[in-house]
């Protein structure tokens, strides 16, 4: 399951702390002996805001579109994501955010149909408290050069308050954002 990035330390590195986080005796390194020995230890410092809220919840803006659908069936489809750090969780709730969603029946879609740039949105976004973001909203390249004041407000400003929205809470998300 890991990949060979560091090599045995990185599989020993995630054992060892998923071993933690489960309360379990770990294998530790002693660095002034270079030898291995188990120690005990307790739960992860973390584990307690993990508890908070097993399942994940993630906001998707410009849904509607191309990427943003075929995004949506694949998150569905999949059913997991790891969160900002990098533990996976099972798939909850997708919000949805578009000035045009599809119809869908799958019952973990919520959908706010409206402008990511309208303040009323960004607060639901907000009250939403995602895990995980992925910002696809935005005035593409011909129609930005027809409106460019519209296009800054959607793709800058919009994306400005939308950070500001989501970070400001005690467990902000990952935020994903491919341009």
């Amino acid at each position: 399951m890991t990949r060979f990035i560091g090599g045995i330390f990185h599989w020993f590195h995630h054992g060892a702390m998923t071993r933690q986080r489960q309360g379990h005796a770990a294998l530790a390194l002693d660095s002034r002996e270079r030898n291995y020995k188990f120690a005990a230890v307790g739960p992860h410092p973390r584990s307690a805001r993990f508890a908070r809220r097993n399942n994940m919840r993630v906001v998707i803006t410009g849904a509607g579109g191309f990427i943003g659908s075929n995004l949506v069936r694949a998150l569905l489809d999949v059913g997991q994501l790891t969160d900002r750090h990098g533990i996976p969780r099972q798939i909850d709730r997708v919000l949805l955010v578009d000035s045009h969603l599809p119809n869908d029946t799958d019952r973990r879609l919520e959908r706010i149909e409206g402008d990511i740039s309208d303040d009323a949105v960004l607060q639901q976004v907000g009250d939403f408290q995602p895990d995980s973001v992925f910002h696809l909203a935005a005035i593409l390249t011909s129609a930005a050069e027809k409106e460019p004041a519209r296009a800054l407000q959607v793709n800058v400003s919009a994306l400005a308050r939308l950070i500001e929205m989501v970070g400001s809470h005690k467990n902000p998300p990952k935020f994903v954002f491919p341009s």
